[in-house]
């Protein structure tokens, strides 16, 4: 009797490594948060460059000669303000919304897709919407409510890991969007 508990337990033992040892192996972890991005805009102008000062000066060996500096361009991270949502709006980046349908259809960011976590998982990886997106080079701005509302940083994580790297999160959201004065519509997504 003593010997089959001893067994028992080692095989219960070496079920529990193996079954250890597997699962540590094989099995990706999960991302709570989306991979920081880097994004590089064009520097802004330099007070008083654009206006006829500053720009060509050369030094001419006098001490009151003033010195230009060239204007650094501007790296961005993951998440971002408004005014450089914008700015990336410019260099033809995408928006896409996070929040709930009901959320969306009440009114969006003109051009915005619809895109909430949820239909990742819906779709079995890959939503519908992604079809009219744009390759995974595109630039793509995810907002949400603002403020406390994580389902932008939710979404771009699941951007990354379908590919979609070049992701930046509105952090202001919406409301700022919406307080700004900036276009926005209501109803489906165009794309349905």
């Amino acid at each position: 009797m003593l010997r089959t508990l001893q067994r028992a337990c080692l095989i219960a033992f070496c079920g529990i490594l193996v079954g250890g040892a597997h699962a540590v192996l094989t099995t990706k972890p999960i991302k709570l948060k989306p991979d920081e991005v880097v994004t590089e805009l064009p520097p802004r102008p330099m007070p008083g460059q654009g206006q006829g000062q500053g720009q060509g000066t050369q030094s001419t060996g006098s001490v009151d000669a003033p010195q230009v500096q060239a204007a650094q361009p501007r790296v961005l991270g993951l998440d971002i303000t408004l005014d450089d949502a914008l700015e990336l709006q410019k260099m033809g980046a995408m928006f896409v919304d996070a929040r709930d349908r009901t959320e969306f259809e009440a009114g969006h960011i003109d051009g915005a897709f619809w895109l909430p976590a949820k239909l990742f998982y819906e779709s079995s990886g890959k939503p519908e919407a992604l079809n009219f997106v744009g390759d995974t080079n595109t630039i793509l701005v995810i907002y949400c409510g603002g403020g406390a509302c994580d389902a932008s940083h939710n979404t771009a994580r699941l951007l990354q890991e379908v590919g979609y790297k070049r992701t930046h999160v509105l952090t202001e959201g919406y409301p700022a969007w919406v307080d700004r004065g900036l276009a926005t519509n209501t109803g489906k997504p165009f794309y349905e």
